[in-house]
Order: structure tokens, then C-alpha cells, then sequence
């Protein structure tokens, strides 16, 4: 649960900066995401719990869905460069292979026509 009387409380999901949050609203209590608490935390910075936030907490939250954000993104790119790099490949092998066996048929056809 959000809180310590989970059952009388009205947890909400909201959603703010593309991420989502628990959010108490009848108890003013605030459940952030374990990676926002490591973020937090590896910062140095305190880890609020109840509402309203100050303004130090909400910069303080901020600047840990950004590094969070950003780490996804980061992630997400050096996948796609990845897949790209991987299809590169790929498409070289197949290159090499189709080269290889046109010089061999070009070779084929000269040793041919020297002889005809």
C-alpha cells in the first residue's frame, strides 16, 4: 500500500514526465519508485515521503526522473546503434559472400573464353 492505513487510503496512479507515481491523496503520502529512491540517494539528496513537497524535494524529484529518463534513453539508443551496427554486419557478410562468388564466376567465364 501507499501508506499505513492502506485500506482507508485513495491511492492513485498519476502520471507526470512520463513516469508514473503512488501517490496517497487522503493521507499526503508520496511512494516513489525504488530507482527514484537510489537516484535520490546516490545525489545525497533526502528522500521525501509525505505532501506537500518542498520546493528543494520537487527539484530534488525532478532531477531524479531526468537522470532516470535519461538513463532509459541512453539505453534505448545504444540499442538501436546495436541493432543498426549487427544489421551492418550483416549485410556485409551477405555483400562478402555474393562478391566472393561473382569473382568466381567471372574467373570461371575468362578461363572459358581463353580457350574458346
Amino acid at each position: 500500500g501507499v501508506c499505513a492505513r492502506a485500506r482507508a487510503c485513495i491511492a492513485v496512479f498519476v502520471f507526470t514526465s512520463n513516469h508514473y507515481f503512488l501517490q496517497c491523496w487522503k493521507h499526503g503520502h508520496l511512494n516513489l519508485t525504488q530507482e527514484e529512491k537510489d537516484v535520490l540517494k546516490s545525489e545525497g539528496l533526502p528522500i521525501p515521503t509525505s505532501l506537500p513537497l518542498s520546493s528543494e524535494e520537487e527539484k530534488a524529484i525532478k532531477l531524479a526522473r531526468r537522470k532516470i529518463k535519461n538513463k532509459i534513453s541512453a539505453q534505448e539508443s545504444r540499442r538501436k546503434r546495436k541493432e543498426y551496427i549487427d544489421n551492418l554486419e550483416k549485410r556485409l557478410t551477405d555483400s562478402d559472400g555474393v562478391n566472393k562468388r561473382l569473382i568466381q564466376r567471372v574467373a570461371e567465364l575468362e578461363t572459358k573464353n581463353r580457350y574458346e
